[in-house]
C-alpha cells in the first residue's frame, strides 16, 4: 500500500472516530439547556423570585419560556433562557449595547495551540447571552471544535459553503457571510460553523493572482464581511486557527478587542513575546501605507490554564512586570472540570453537575464569571469612548456650522 493510500484510509478511520466520539458523549440525544430555577432566574434579572412567579401566574411567560413541575406536592417553576429574557424585557432590564453604537468584534486570538482560545471564546460567547446580549459566534478554525461544541460533526453535518469560506475567497460577496448564520440551542447565541474546508483560505488568498482578481485587502475580507453584522449583535466573537496564516490574519484584523490568551508557562511567555514581535511588524508594514489600524480599540493579555502554583506565580508575576495593564487583572484556572466538560462536548456552563467535586466545579465558574465580568466591562469601556467620540465630532461638525453662518 502506497503512503498516499495509507493516509486516505486512515483519514477515513478518523472521520468515523470523530462520530463515535461526538455520539458517546451525547449519548444519542441532542443537546439543551436545562431550565433554571426560578430564584436563579430573579438573580440573573435583578429582581425578587416572587416578581417571576407573579409574572407566570399572569401568564406573562409562553408556554416555551417556563416549565411547571410537581415535587413533592409542591409547584415548581423552570425558567428557560428565552424566559430569562423576557423577564428582562417585561421588568425594564433589558441589556445591549448603547443606543448609538455598533456591536464590537472579539477576537481571541494567539500563535500557540493550547491555550483555551476555544475555551474562553464559546465559554465567553454562552455567557453573554445568558446575560441577555445578541452574540455572534464565528468559528474561524478549520478544527472546528467550537462547531463541534454546539452538537454538530464537522465535516459531516457542515460543508465548506456553510461556513465563512465562500465569502472569504470571493466565491459569494463578502457580505453573504450573513446566509451561513445559525440558530443555536442557547437563546441568543447565532453560529458560523466551521470545517477542514476553511483551511482553504490560507492558500487561495496568499495567490497573488487571486488577490487581484478580488481587488481590496486580503487581511480585510473577514471584517468587511462582519462589519455590516455589528448593527444586529452586540457582541461577533471570533475564533482563530494557530497559526499566522491568511485566515488568522483574518481574524486579527477583524477585531475591534484583540485578546491574547496565554497560559503562565515560560514556554508559552515566550511564544506570546514573539506573537506581539509578529503583530509590531505587521502593524508598522500597513501604517507605512497609511493604514493605522484604528478599528482595533482594546488589546489585552488574558492568562489562562493557571493551576495556582509557585512557578505559575512567578511566571504570571513576569508577564504583569512585562505588558502592565495589558494584562488583565483575571484569569482562567486550569481545573479537572474543565476538562471533564470537553470529554462530554460540553463548555463549563452547560455542566448540569459536576462530575467531580462540587469545589472544583464552582472555583472554575467563579473564574470565568470573573473573567467574563472583566470582559464585558472593557466592552462598556468601549462602548463609552465611541459615544463620547461621537459626540466629539457632533460638536466639532455643529460649530463649523455655526462659524459659517456668523461668518456667511
Amino acid at each position: 500500500m502506497s503512503v498516499v493510500n495509507k493516509l486516505e484510509e486512515n483519514a477515513e478511520r478518523a472521520e468515523v472516530l470523530i462520530q463515535r466520539l461526538h455520539s458517546a458523549a451525547a449519548g444519542g440525544e441532542k443537546k439543551s439547556i436545562a431550565p433554571l430555577p426560578v430564584t436563579k432566574a430573579a438573580a440573573m434579572v435583578g429582581c425578587t423570585p416572587t416578581h417571576v412567579r407573579n409574572l407566570i401566574k399572569r401568564d406573562e411567560l409562553s408556554e416555551d419560556q417556563h416549565y411547571i413541575s410537581q415535587v413533592s406536592g409542591q409547584t415548581k417553576y423552570l425558567i428557560t433562557l428565552e424566559g430569562v429574557q423576557k423577564i428582562r424585557e417585561l421588568s425594564n432590564h433589558v441589556v445591549s449595547r448603547p443606543t448609538g453604537t455598533d456591536g464590537i468584534i472579539i477576537s481571541c486570538a494567539n500563535l500557540k495551540g493550547g491555550v483555551g482560545k476555544t475555551v474562553t471564546n464559546v465559554n465567553l460567547a454562552q455567557y453573554a447571552a445568558r446575560e441577555g446580549f445578541k452574540v455572534l459566534l464565528v468559528d474561524g478554525d478549520p478544527q472546528a471544535t467550537a462547531t463541534g461544541l454546539f452538537d454538530y460533526v464537522p465535516d459531516r453535518d457542515i460543508e465548506g459553503e456553510e461556513t465563512a469560506f465562500p465569502s472569504m475567497v470571493g466565491d459569494v460577496p463578502v457580505t453573504d457571510i450573513k446566509n451561513s448564520i445559525r440558530k443555536t440551542y442557547w437563546y441568543g447565541l447565532d453560529l458560523i460553523p466551521a470545517c477542514l474546508d476553511l483551511q482553504n483560505v490560507d492558500y487561495i488568498l496568499a495567490n497573488p493572482q487571486r488577490q487581484a482578481e478580488l481587488g481590496g485587502d486580503p487581511l480585510l475580507r473577514l471584517r468587511e464581511g462582519l462589519e455590516p453584522l455589528t448593527k444586529e449583535y452586540d457582541l461577533i466573537i471570533v475564533d482563530s486557527p494557530p497559526s499566522m496564516g491568511m485566515l488568522a490574519m483574518n481574524v486579527i484584523m477583524a477585531a475591534n478587542y484583540l485578546i491574547i490568551p496565554v497560559a503562565p508557562t515560560v514556554i508559552d511567555a515566550s511564544s506570546t513575546g514573539s506573537y506581539f514581535s509578529i503583530l509590531s511588524t505587521i502593524g508598522n508594514l500597513r501604517s507605512q501605507n497609511g493604514d493605522d489600524m484604528e478599528w482595533m480599540e482594546r488589546i489585552n493579555v488574558l492568562l489562562t490554564r493557571h493551576s495556582g502554583t509557585a512557578e505559575d506565580n512567578n511566571t504570571t508575576a513576569l508577564l504583569f512586570a512585562a505588558y502592565g495593564d495589558l494584562v488583565m487583572t483575571n484569569h482562567i484556572v486550569e481545573t479537572k472540570e474543565i476538562r471533564k466538560g470537553a470529554n462530554d462536548v460540553k463548555s463549563l456552563y452547560e455542566i448540569d453537575a459536576p462530575r467531580g467535586s462540587r469545589q472544583t466545579w464552582l472555583r472554575a465558574i467563579t473564574s470565568f464569571d470573573s473573567v467574563f465580568e472583566e470582559i464585558m466591562k472593557n466592552c462598556s469601556m468601549i462602548w463609552r469612548d465611541r459615544l463620547f467620540n461621537n459626540q466629539s465630532e457632533s460638536q466639532v461638525e455643529a460649530t463649523g456650522h455655526i462659524a459659517e453662518a456668523i461668518n456667511g
